[in-house]
């Protein structure tokens, strides 16, 4: 009961600017405490504490940014799904590898990509060496122009099938 007397006390108060900003404060307060408590005493009744956080009115959102990943499964605030979704979200945030159209968004790096590949498959009987130069430094393009991968390989047969040709 004195927590939701708070939080009442705290929301009737919210339109004055002192007052006001102190809600989050208050209801971060309260969340911690209940994380703590949680943490200390894992057997503590989860009907009870789900009873407690509905008393309290603070917003569901709220709880769900505050509290922890382990307690909100078990309070089923959040589907058993969550850290799956969550690990596909991460993965898709950090391993998407962007393509870049041929003809509109790279055009420079592809234009130095087959210049480059031209260039060496111009010399009548390359050596070695300056065919790994060339391999190096085709690489070094794919990586500074940050180009798709597979059309780079798409670029180089199709200049080598051009220097077959000719």
């Amino acid at each position: 009961d004195l927590v939701k007397d708070i939080l009442e006390y705290a929301n009737e108060h919210a339109g004055n600017e002192d007052e006001g900003s102190q809600i989050p404060d208050i209801q971060a307060s309260v969340t911690d405490a209940i994380s703590i408590a949680h943490e200390n005493n894992p057997a503590v009744s989860l009907d009870r504490l789900a009873r407690f956080l509905t008393a309290t009115t603070i917003p569901l959102d709220f709880l769900r940014h505050e509290l922890d990943q382990e307690l909100l499964l078990k309070l089923e605030m959040i589907r058993t799904t969550f850290k799956r979704i969550e690990i596909r979200k991460a993965t898709n945030l950090l391993y998407r590898q962007a393509n870049f159209n041929l003809i509109r968004e790279e055009s420079e790096g592809f234009a130095k990509l087959i210049t480059e590949l031209f260039t060496t498959s111009g010399h009548d009987h390359p050596s070695g060496s300056h065919v790994e130069e060339s391999v190096e430094k085709v690489k070094a393009l794919i990586g500074a122009f940050d180009l798709d991968v597979g059309r780079s390989l798409d670029v180089v047969l199709d200049v080598f099938g051009a220097v077959l040709v000719k």
